[in-house]
């Protein structure tokens, strides 16, 4: 499956994994620079916290029914995680060790997982 191979499955399980038992960021400074720009862009309400922002990740990252793609950058592999909150099709990213890179509301959810290097491998309760 586009270079995928068995022990890439396996990585990608155990990250899923770690980020539903904790979501990691990169620093705490990465994080309030993502929650700033998700307020800034609409994404989130102006009065929004990091826990805020982060139980949007969870809800998704925890439902069953999330569709989970793989984002391929040459041989590194992103995790993704897809689902809907009120209506909003949101996109959770994170690296094969857990931490996160990103969760945003694309404008166009269809165009943006076609038109980049995603490689759809089905819902999380196939999964996990």
């Amino acid at each position: 499956m586009n270079n995928l191979e068995d022990n890439d499955f396996e990585n990608l399980t155990k990250a899923i994994k770690l980020i539903q038992s904790q979501v990691k960021w990169k620093s705490i400074n990465k994080a309030e620079i993502h929650l700033a720009k998700r307020i800034k862009l609409g994404h989130l309400p102006n009065n929004s916290s990091l826990d805020d922002y982060q139980k949007v990740i969870q809800t998704i990252i925890l439902d069953d029914e999330s569709e989970i793609y793989i984002f391929q950058d040459n041989n590194c592999f992103y995790p993704t995680v897809t689902n809907k909150i009120d209506y909003k099709f949101w996109i959770v990213m994170f690296s094969l060790s857990g931490i996160m890179e990103t969760a945003f509301p694309p404008s166009n959810p269809e165009k943006y997982l076609k038109n980049n290097p995603f490689v759809y491998i089905g819902k999380l309760k196939e999964l996990i």
